[in-house]
């Protein structure tokens, strides 16, 4: 097959239901629905009013116009690429149902996210970001938020008036020990101006001889806005917003332990993150986010992350929204789950972009080590090197869906190492490219995919050049799904090579 460029689309945020597989029922049933909605919590809210301004309203919405919606998506006749994946399978019964619940909902008074203003920005920025393949930057989206709600400039870096354990300098509130921030404009967000204080969302009252009666909970269920450039270099060993339970496993305690509410970055830069815990799971800026949670809008620069497993520069573990985010010269090496900006993710990434190296033993990858979830419109330049389960964007891809998006960073391991996705199984990868080098010592090494396993590859292409022993193919290595509408003009080995290394299991179609 001859190489082709593909044309990437940028993304038009829409409904993002998960993939459901169950039983069609006759009639909506508005109590079964409310129990599969649980799913669409992380983009729309526990009622269908969603958090963020970046995702719509369901709430009140009428039923039929709902389950119009859905099926134009999933039969293409709508071209959201997020729901055209993950609307594909669902049945009829189980598209009413949904409906009928959110229609049940009651509409929240207002405007999404606190004001008409803030809402409005946020469209239009969705709007003027450029496809997959421009160049990261600081957007400054929403830059004029308020500052008057920070701490005082003047306030002693040492002092700690109200013992609640924040030096006054990184306190908006120095004499009352059950507050650290402020929401100055009325918007629903608390002002975030300083590193010490975006750490207290995590550490206030807790060094020794302080308290304060705002609970860890009630601080991490909160929205918060980051008003100003930050720099951790004043903080040794950062403490993750979020983690993964006492017994550091998040395999256990899922999101338990994370981060419920929304950070707007307003495009502001957070640098100099240094984590150093060699056996915690669930590590980054924020180490776990539920699938409420939303990050928006922020960039980590310079970061360097040591941890157990689920690390990456900006979320450990995503089990919520990660939207327009960017890891710029991250350095991060755990044992598995590794990505330069998201460990390991059961949720969506939007807009995810990163720079840097990511090392370990498995799933690792250029945005997202390990995924169960949705990435789209993102890409990566990062060296990936490590044992098993290499891509340049999504280490280890399961039941996930790898959408507009690519790598151009060189990738290496033993086996499945993938220029794009190591480990393509139960899974989609569509109108997606890569260009870095890939290296692999023992199988499944391809330009694209490592090893695509009961999956599909659609519209996508490699050009990279591919260096392995068993099993290596110029787009994939080793092919046991279906590859489509796809092609690859590196060379393999030196020479012109196979399109799939060994495809005895799979198919490959025009």
């Amino acid at each position: 097959m001859t190489s082709h460029r593909i044309a990437l689309h940028p993304l038009r945020i829409a409904i993002a239901l998960p993939l459901l597989a169950t039983p069609a029922v006759h009639a909506a049933d508005a109590a079964r629905g409310g129990q599969i909605a649980v799913e669409c919590q992380a983009c729309h809210g526990p009622d269908g009013n969603s958090p963020s301004p970046l995702f719509p309203r369901l709430a009140g919405q009428h039923a039929e116009y709902l389950v119009i919606a859905m099926q134009s998506y999933r039969d293409g006749r709508r071209t959201d690429p997020i729901m055209r994946a993950a609307i594909q399978n669902v049945q009829e019964g189980d598209l009413a149902d949904l409906a009928e619940w959110f229609a049940t909902q009651k509409p929240a008074t207002g405007t999404q996210a606190g004001t008409a203003d803030r809402s409005a920005a946020l469209a239009a920025a969705g709007q003027s970001v450029g496809p997959v393949g421009t160049a990261p930057a600081s957007t400054g989206v929403l830059a004029s938020a308020p500052t008057s709600g920070c701490p005082d400039p003047k306030a002693s870096p040492t002092r700690d008036r109200d013992g609640d354990g924040v030096a006054d300098a990184d306190d908006a509130a120095p004499r009352d020990r059950d507050e650290f921030a402020k929401d100055a404009d009325g918007d629903g967000f608390h002002e975030i101006c300083t590193a010490g204080q975006l750490q207290a969302i995590r550490t206030l009252g807790t060094a020794p001889g302080s308290r304060t009666a705002l609970t860890l909970d009630q601080r991490m269920a909160r929205n918060y806005e980051i008003v100003a450039d930050l720099d951790l270099a004043g903080i040794s060993n950062w403490q993750p917003i979020g983690d993964c339970g006492p017994e550091q496993s998040c395999m256990k305690a899922g999101d338990k332990y994370g981060f419920a509410g929304q950070v707007e970055g307003h495009g502001h830069a957070v640098r100099g993150l240094r984590i150093d815990r060699p056996e915690a799971g669930g590590v980054g800026l924020f180490g776990v986010v539920k699938k409420t949670g939303v990050i928006t809008n922020i960039r980590v620069i310079d970061a360097r992350v040591r941890a157990g497993n689920g690390a990456g520069a900006l979320v450990g573990a995503n089990f919520g929204t990660v939207s327009n985010a960017e890891a710029i010269g991250s350095d991060v090496y755990a044992k598995a789950a590794v990505g330069a900006l998201v460990g390991g993710s059961a949720g969506t990434v939007i807009r995810g972009r990163a720079t840097g190296k990511v090392g370990g033993e498995a799933a690792l990858g250029g945005v997202i080590g390990d995924m169960r979830g949705v990435v789209t419109d993102s890409w990566a330049d990062v060296a990936v090197s490590g044992t098993k389960g290499a891509g340049g964007l999504v280490g280890l891809n399961t039941f996930g869906r790898v959408l507009n998006s690519y790598a151009t960073g060189p990738v290496s391991a033993v086996d499945n190492a993938g220029g794009l996705v190591g480990m393509n199984t139960d899974a989609v990868v569509e109108n997606s490219y890569a260009t870095g080098a890939v290296s692999g010592t023992g199988t499944n090494t391809g330009g694209l995919v490592g090893f695509n396993s009961l999956s599909k590859v659609r519209g996508s292409y490699a050009t990279g050049a591919v260096t392995g022993k068993a099993a290596a193919g110029s787009l994939v290595g080793r092919n046991a799904g279906e590859v489509s509408q796809s092609s690859a003009a590196g060379p393999v080995n030196g020479a012109a090579g196979l399109l799939v290394g060994d495809g005895s299991a799979g198919a490959v179609v025009p």
